[in-house]
């Protein structure tokens, strides 16, 4: 079985940066809550590093439809990257070190790899996988994208999140 080469296109969004910068962070963002929870916690790190973020989003299965001859299933995918977008937009509002957001087709890991390998970051930042027998079963049915990318040499950062909403402080900390 051939692995499938990730299409990195163009961002849908760069804001540049208005400081000088430092370095880079790729944040692997999907649908999920403890994904933005880590997009959170990455800007306040990306703002004490002086760093460039590159926030990407793979398309999953959970981005489309259970039914794949609902008439909705691609309308759904684009409702989900267009929502991250904005989540990514509100985030990182402000943000002085410059930002880019894009989606990408491939498998997660691999993905995210092909990309970091084209930015060279200090830094990628994925929320931690749900906890109990939820997440449990996936990681038994789905690959893990930390251990894939720390496989390829990359430095990972997960975030966990223990069932809780993170917020960003107005002083930078975290709560």
């Amino acid at each position: 079985m051939t692995k499938r080469q990730a299409k990195i296109g163009a961002p849908m969004e760069v804001a540049p940066p208005s400081q000088g910068v430092s370095g880079a962070l790729v944040v692997g963002l999907s649908a999920r809550r403890a994904s933005e929870i880590a997009l959170d916690r990455a800007v306040v790190l990306g703002e004490r590093l002086r760093c460039t973020m590159h926030v990407v989003h793979v398309l999953a299965l959970e981005d489309f439809s259970v039914d794949p001859d609902s008439y909705r299933w691609d309308e759904e995918a684009k409702a989900t990257v267009e929502r991250l977008h904005e989540v990514t937009r509100r985030a990182l509002d402000g943000y002085r070190f410059g930002w880019s957001y894009r989606v990408l087709h491939a498998e997660p890991g691999e993905g995210i790899a092909a990309f970091a390998r084209t930015v060279q970051p200090d830094f990628v930042v994925l929320g931690a996988r749900d906890v109990g027998w939820k997440g449990a079963l996936e990681r038994l049915t789905v690959p893990s994208v930390s251990r894939h990318l720390i496989n390829e040499g990359l430095s990972v950062l997960v975030v966990s999140h223990d069932g809780e909403e993170a917020s960003v402080m107005p002083d930078g900390a975290t709560g």
